[in-house]
């Protein structure tokens, strides 16, 4: 199975209640707010900003939905090391 193909997987199993569209948007946020804390200084406020930010996203999921997250993103950075390039927007030509 392709890593797109296992990533909307993943995030669908996520719906339950919710739409696509927001499980996504959460995806993304969610990757975005660590990333970035991840290079940040810890504690800063800025840091804890995000940090409150993506614990406010996280408290709408259980353990099971953040791990396919995790999975998600795991799966997203591998495909970026083998060619970067948009995984999440296939083109023609990728």
């Amino acid at each position: 199975m392709s890593a797109l193909r296992e990533i909307v997987k993943l995030l669908a199993a996520n719906t339950g209640a919710k739409r696509m569209s927001d499980v996504f948007d959460h995806f993304v946020e969610m990757a975005a707010l660590a990333l970035r804390n991840a290079v940040d200084v810890r504690g800063s406020t800025s840091w804890e900003a995000r940090e409150r930010q993506y614990l406010q996203i996280a408290g709408r999921y259980g353990g099971e939905e953040l791990n396919r997250f995790a999975h998600a993103m795991a799966l997203l950075a591998m495909e970026l090391q083998h060619a970067p390039r948009d995984v999440l927007v296939p083109t023609p030509f990728s």
